[in-house]
């Protein structure tokens, strides 16, 4: 990936992250726009595509990232989670990137 490469959508299994790269406003763009489905559907009482929404919303890269940028990037972050591990530089989170992000047992 080259250095003037903004990455909006999900990176492919063998391709890195650039985590000062990626457009956060394009991505929290695209978690509000995952959202606003679920609110109506919730008003609605429609459950079945509630469940279906939230399914989506919480597999997308977009949430995944603004998750561990929140998780990484706040007053706690030296706090070690349930591993007992803690991701502080930038090219640890891209590099924990195929396990955390691509897994299928959310």
């Amino acid at each position: 990936m080259t250095a003037g490469t903004l990455l909006t959508g999900a990176p492919t299994h063998n391709q890195t992250v650039d985590w000062a790269s990626l457009n956060w406003r394009k991505l929290e763009g695209n978690v509000r726009r995952l959202q606003a489905p679920i609110v109506q559907a919730v008003q609605a009482g429609r459950w079945n595509k509630v469940k279906a929404l939230q399914r989506l919303l919480t597999r997308s890269f977009s949430a995944k990232a603004l998750a561990v940028k929140r998780v990484t990037e706040n007053k706690g972050r030296r706090t070690a989670g349930v591993d007992g591990e803690t991701w502080t530089p930038p090219p640890q989170k891209a590099a924990d990137r195929p396990a955390a992000w691509h897994s299928s047992s959310f």
